[in-house]
C-alpha cells in the first residue's frame, strides 16, 4: 500500500504539472487571441456604424435627427461633431449645440478629424469610438460604445474556455490516472512477491500470465532466483541433516568397536555397522601383508549374505584392474560414482547390481595395515558429501587400526614389526 501511495501519487501529479504547463500556455495563448479578435471585431464594427451615419446624413440631411435618435437609450451613443467642436446632432438630445471638449480631450477631437475614418480605444473612459468624415460635409458622425460590456463578454468567453479546459484536465486525469494504476499494478505484484520472499516465505509465487517486457523479464528473474535460493536452502538442510546423521553413524561404529578386544569379532562388527549405518550393499575389509604384498580379506558383508571371515581370499598389490590394489599402491582413497565409466573396477558376479564403489586406504603413522571397500546400488550414494562423511568415519577408526596392525605384524594381539607402505623397502631386522 505504500508502493501505490508514492509512485502512483508521485506519478499523477507529475502528470497534472506536465499537463498544466501546456493547457496553461495553450489557454493563455487562445484567451489573448480571442480577445484581441473580439476586440478588432467590436473595432471594425463601431467604424462601420460610423461611416453608415455619415453617408445616412448626407442622403438624408432632413432626418438626421432621427437617424441620430435611434441610438438614443441604447448600449451606444452617436452624434454629429461639427469643425468647430460642437455637436450638430447627439442621440441624446440635450447635448445638441454644446461643445464636445467636455466629454473628450483635443487630443481624441484632433484625431476625429485627421482622418476620413478610424477607431480610437479611449481607456480612460472605457469608450470604444468609431469615427467617419461626412461626405462634403466639415463634419464628422461618430459612434461610441462602452467597452465594458465587450470586457464582459470577453471574461464570459475566457470563463467557458477556462471550464472547458478544466473539463477536458479532469477527464484526461481520471484516465492517466486508470491508465497509471494499469501499469503500476504488475510492480505493485512484484513489490508483494518481493516482501513475501524478504520476510522469509520463499514459497511465494507471481502470476505472471498477465506480465509483459521488461516486467515479465523481471518477474520472471526474480521468480528462477527465489526457486534457486529456495532449492539452494533446503539442498543444505539436507545436506547438514546428512552429514549429520552420516558423522553420528560413524563416530557410533566408532566407539562401538573400541569395546572390542578380540579381533574375531572385532573386524566383522566394523564391516557390519558400517554396511548399515550406510545403507550399503557390500563392504568389505582387507589387511595388508608386506611380506607377500599382498591385501588379504579379513572381513566382509553384504546385504544379500551373513557377515563371513573368507579363509583363503587374496589380492595381490599390483592386481590390475582393481580399485582396492590401486589404493593400496597409492595409499590414497579413490570413488567411482558410475563402475561402468570406470577401467579400475573389478566386478564381482556376487554384486551385479553395484553402481558406485569406493576404496579407503587404512593408515597408522603413515603406514598402510589395510583398505576398507564399500560398495553400493546407488550410484549418488558414495558421492558429495557421502564420500566426505566415509572417508571421516574411516580416519576415526585408529583404534581399530590399531589392533589390525598389531595383527599383521605379528598375527597376535602382541607388538611386533611395524607394517611398510608397498613402496616402501622391508624393515631390517
Amino acid at each position: 500500500m505504500k508502493m501505490k501511495n508514492s509512485i502512483v501519487w508521485r506519478m499523477l501529479a507529475w502528470f497534472l504539472l506536465l499537463a498544466l504547463i501546456p493547457l496553461g500556455t495553450v489557454m493563455i495563448f487562445v484567451q489573448r487571441q480571442v480577445n484581441q479578435a473580439v476586440l478588432d471585431i467590436e473595432f471594425q464594427a463601431v467604424i462601420n456604424e460610423a461611416r453608415l451615419l455619415a453617408a445616412d446624413s448626407v442622403n438624408h440631411p432632413g432626418a438626421l435627427s432621427d437617424l441620430i435618435q435611434v441610438y438614443g437609450g441604447g448600449e451606444e451613443i452617436a452624434f454629429i461633431l461639427g469643425k468647430e467642436g460642437g455637436y450638430l446632432a447627439h442621440s441624446e438630445s440635450q447635448k445638441t449645440g454644446t461643445q464636445a471638449d467636455n466629454s473628450f480631450t483635443t487630443e481624441i477631437l484632433q484625431t476625429f478629424f485627421a482622418s476620413e475614418y478610424g477607431s480610437i480605444d479611449n481607456v480612460s473612459q472605457k469608450q470604444i469610438i468609431g469615427f467617419a468624415a461626412v461626405p462634403s460635409e466639415n463634419a464628422v458622425a461618430v459612434i461610441v460604445k462602452d467597452s465594458q460590456i465587450v470586457m464582459d463578454i470577453l471574461i464570459s468567453l475566457s470563463s467557458t474556455i477556462f471550464m472547458q479546459l478544466a473539463v477536458i484536465l479532469s477527464i484526461t486525469t481520471i484516465v492517466s490516472g486508470i491508465a497509471i494504476l494499469t501499469v503500476i499494478s504488475p510492480l505493485r505484484q512484484l513489490v508483494n512477491f518481493a516482501d513475501q520472499v524478504g520476510s522469509g516465505d520463499l514459497d511465494a509465487t507471481i502470476d505472471q500470465a498477465d506480465l509483459e517486457g521488461e516486467i515479465a523479464v523481471l518477474a520472471g528473474s526474480m521468480s528462477t532466483m527465489t526457486n534457486r535460493v529456495r532449492d539452494l536452502i533446503i539442498n543444505l538442510e539436507e545436506k547438514v541433516e546428512a552429514r549429520t546423521r552420516d558423522l553420528a553413524i560413524a563416530s557410533d561404529v566408532s566407539r562401538q568397536i573400541t569395546r572390542v578386544l578380540d579381533m574375531d569379532i572385532l573386524l566383522p562388527e566394523l564391516v557390519e555397522k558400517t554396511l548399515q549405518g550406510f545403507n550399503l550393499s557390500s563392504v568389505s575389509l582387507y589387511l595388508y601383508d608386506h611380506q607377500d604384498e599382498s591385501l588379504i580379506l579379513e572381513a566382509s558383508a553384504s546385504k544379500n549374505e551373513a557377515t563371513i571371515k573368507p579363509e583363503a581370499i587374496s589380492l595381490l598389490v599390483s592386481t590390475l584392474p582393481s580399485l582396492v590394489a590401486q589404493v593400496a599402491r597409492e595409499c590414497k582413497a579413490e570413488i567411482i560414482n558410475d563402475i561402468e565409466k570406470s577401467n579400475i573396477h573389478f566386478s564381482n558376479p556376487r554384486l551385479p547390481d553395484i553402481r558406485a564403489e569406493a576404496a579407503f586406504p587404512m593408515l597408522v603413522s603413515n603406514e598402510l595395515v589395510g583398505v576398507l571397500d564399500l560398495q553400493s546400488a546407488d550410484d549418488r550414494a558414495l558421492s558429495g558429501e557421502r564420500g566426505t562423511n566415509l572417508l571421516y568415519a574411516c580416519r576415526t577408526d585408529s583404534d581399530c587400526r590399531e589392533e589390525c596392525a598389531v595383527i599383521q605384524r605379528t598375527g597376535t594381539h602382541g607388538a611386533g614389526v611395524g607394517a611398510r607402505r608397498p613402496d616402501e623397502e622391508p624393515v631390517p631386522g
